[in-house]
């Protein structure tokens, strides 16, 4: 249901007709998809028909200002053929266009780029324009849910992840664009989802750049297959969608969308000199990143405090996105060097143990061989990975998540994450079959997750790497209909006080 606040109450139940005849038509100043938060407000129905006929006339006594009906009659009417494409546009218009007017970037590719990008790109963005953009007034938004995180934020920074729960469309990504607005925030990154491309809730948002990771296997449980999953990801750079866009071109579906896209548009790539942005002489260790950057007619050495080399691409990524804008080089530099940490991503967790511990979101294929790699740099000793697969997600990539474990890893521990709706017991026995095919890495099965990083910890020796994979920064935990709150950082670092105080 789409939820529409008015400026000025209208008596009774108006159609758009009667609106008119009362006067000027209403502007619309607010909505939501919840009918239950609509008292003395209006409704737009939303695509499940019946459901939304019964839950407009249920609020027909909240007096609402405007319906979009059909047929006849008094009482609140369903306008059956209401389409998401309409609803981003409809809360755009009544928001004075605010997400077409913010310097907003948008983001797509796999997602443990796209956020680490996220983060950088923001604070690029303080840096960027001081008399416009004062630090601490950009907006990182994207993930999921619509809260405040004041965890991961320095003083001053409001850090807001956002997903239409109702799958609906875009009015609550434009109230939060809108409030924005008004409270005279300078600029937005955000991370667009194939779902919300796919699913409309973006229409009606325009962003300065669009900016294109990299794509692996993932979702295929909601696209048909990668070539949909790519198409979806590509209507981010449909003229009137984005005014310009920085593509990843270290894959075939990145090279394909710089070929065909028709925006201004610039490339960047940690393997090949052919692109606009490029990288050589890169570093990683356990104390950050660093590499030489190519680009703007430029030559500049980056030190990033960020840990691994996937970091590169992001930084890569981050840069072209300012830089197409026209902004100087060495201020999208110096604020792409600051971030010290990006929460759940290759998170570094210390209770004083003599070995490295680390909570990561790698949850594909694609993400485990991007960061295996570094991690094994880090030790002669063992890797120690606590791996898992989510339910209600793609099937076919839970073998494949154990055997690429296996191959990197000394030891595997298998165990859940969020099943969701899905058999707990199959989705272990899914990657614990691929870790056994997968190498001659040790595999336990340790249902419970946080006794599986209780058993990590306890085989760790001195100079080893653990690292619990799968879940970063998520919160909750969800087994059928229950949810618990559970975060792998704290019970990571619960775990290891108990270790150390031995």
């Amino acid at each position: 249901m789409v939820h529409w606040k008015r400026e000025r109450r209208l008596p009774a139940v108006h159609s758009a007709e009667a609106a008119a005849r009362d006067g000027a038509p209403p502007r619309l100043l607010g909505g939501t998809l919840r009918v239950r938060r609509g008292s003395g407000d209006g409704y737009q129905p939303g695509l499940s028909s019946r459901p939304g006929r019964r839950r407009v006339r249920g609020a027909a006594g909240a007096a609402p200002a405007r319906d979009r009906v059909r047929g006849r009659g008094r009482g609140a009417r369903c306008c059956r053929d209401a389409q998401r494409p309409r609803v981003g546009r409809a809360a755009d218009d009544r928001g004075g266009r605010s997400a077409s007017c913010s310097r907003s970037v948008g983001s797509v590719g796999v997602r443990q780029s796209v956020r680490g990008t996220r983060r950088l790109r923001c604070d690029g963005d303080e840096r960027e324009d001081q008399h416009r953009v004062s630090p601490g007034r950009g907006i990182a938004c994207g993930g999921c849910r619509h809260r405040h995180d004041d965890g991961d934020r320095r003083p001053g920074t409001e850090r807001v992840t956002h997903r239409d729960p109702d799958n609906s469309g875009g009015v609550e990504l434009q109230q939060t664009l809108a409030a924005f607005a008004e409270h005279r925030i300078g600029a937005v990154a955000m991370e667009v989802s194939s779902h919300g491309l796919a699913l409309h809730r973006i229409d009606g948002t325009s962003f300065r750049v669009g900016v294109f990771t990299n794509l692996a296997r993932d979702h295929l449980d909601f696209h048909p297959d990668m070539d949909a999953y790519f198409a979806a990801k590509a209507r981010l750079f449909e003229p009137g969608r984005c005014a310009a866009a920085a593509v990843g071109v270290d894959d075939e579906f990145g090279r394909r969308l710089a070929a065909t896209v028709t925006v201004p548009r610039v490339t960047f790539s940690s393997r090949t000199t052919a692109a606009d942005f490029h990288a050589s002489a890169v570093h990683a260790d356990e104390g950050g990143t660093s590499f030489t950057l190519h680009g703007a007619g430029a030559r500049k050495p980056v030190r990033l405090r960020l840990l691994g080399v996937h970091q590169v691409d992001n930084a890569l990524a981050a840069i072209a996105a300012i830089a197409v804008r026209g902004v100087d080089l060495d201020s999208a530099v110096a604020g792409i060097e600051s971030p010290d940490t990006v929460p759940g991503r290759l998170e570094a967790v210390d209770a004083g143990q003599p070995f490295l511990a680390f909570v990561d979101y790698m949850h594909n294929p694609a993400g485990q061989r991007r960061l295996f790699p570094y991690l094994r740099s880090l030790t002669r000793g063992r890797v120690i990975a606590v791996v898992g697969a989510t339910g209600e997600r793609d099937p076919g990539k839970r073998v494949p998540l154990g055997a690429t474990a296996a191959r990197f890893a000394d030891t595997v521990i298998v165990t859940d994450e969020s099943p969701c709706s899905d058999d707990a017991q199959r989705l272990r026995e899914d990657v614990a079959r691929g870790a056994r095919s997968g190498g001659d890495a040790e595999v336990l099965v340790v249902p419970d997750r946080a006794e599986a990083i209780v058993a990590a910890v306890t085989l760790a020796a001195p100079g080893d790497v653990v690292v619990v994979a799968g879940r970063g920064h998520d919160r909750v935990q969800a087994y059928g209909p229950r949810r618990r709150v559970f975060d792998d950082r704290i019970a990571l670092h619960e775990a290891l006080l108990r270790l150390v105080a031995r």
